[in-house]
């Protein structure tokens, strides 16, 4: 989180299918000890609501931006 500065945090799939609220409930206060305070406020923690197959879709959002910004 501090390397990277993510603007969010997605659990996608199985995980958040399964754990939902109750994860973003016990990971989020795991988060802001480990991260710099700048980076844990801009970051937003959140459920995926693509459960099927989330690595494809991201893999395919990434591709498609990627292509619009060349």
């Amino acid at each position: 989180m501090n390397v990277l500065n993510p603007e969010l945090i997605l659990f996608g799939g199985w995980v958040s299918g399964v754990l939902g609220e109750p994860l973003l409930s016990a990971v989020t206060p795991v988060i802001e000890e480990y991260a710099l305070a700048p980076c844990f406020e801009a970051a937003t923690a959140v459920l995926g609501r693509h459960q099927d197959n989330p690595v494809s879709l991201g893999t395919a959002v990434l591709a498609f931006e990627t292509h619009l910004l060349d």
